[in-house]
């Protein structure tokens, strides 16, 4: 996402290369749809890009993770477009959060089969009993910026009913 609003900010279009991802071997695409159906990434686009921030007409522009990115760009969250601005405070009460989950919306389009997967999980099982979703951070943070904590830390916050966990 952040790199889809740096793409946003500088006028450019995001290409993601996730082929061999740690989080998923065979790609973002093999999960969720691709975030342009004709933009996509060449050998000849490749050869000549430079590293953030680039000039504005550089061609390719290559970014670092988050926690290096200098100098940091004005409309990472929690900024939002000035142009934009009024409309979204109109509509929203936290336009950031907006936003960002407009962003988000369109990054987590689900494959076919994904979506398969998803109603199938859904439909599987027992709706009366409430459901909790956490997202659980493990592998990219612990050990570096986060200490590890146990699910059953995270169910201490959760009520003592009787729930399905999803975790």
């Amino acid at each position: 996402m952040y790199c889809f609003i740096v793409a946003y900010g500088t006028e450019r279009t995001l290409i993601l290369k996730s082929k061999g991802w740690r989080y998923n071997k065979g790609g973002y695409e093999e999960v969720f749809k691709p975030l342009s159906e004709t933009c996509v990434m060449d050998a000849s686009v490749t050869h000549g890009s430079v590293l953030w921030p680039g000039k504005k007409d550089s061609q390719v522009v290559e970014i670092p993770i988050i926690d290096s990115v200098n100098p940091r760009p004005k409309y990472l969250p929690p900024a939002i477009p000035e142009d934009l601005a009024d409309r979204i405070i109109r509509i929203h009460g936290n336009p950031i959060v907006w936003w960002v989950s407009e962003f988000l919306r369109y990054m987590l389009r689900p494959q076919s089969k994904t979506e398969e997967l998803l109603k199938a999980a859904e439909n599987g099982r027992d709706q009366s009993v409430p459901m909790v979703g956490m997202h659980v951070r493990r592998t990219d943070k612990v050990g570096t910026e986060a200490a590890f904590h146990g699910v059953d830390e995270y169910m201490k916050y959760v009520s003592l009913r009787p729930y399905l966990y999803f975790i």
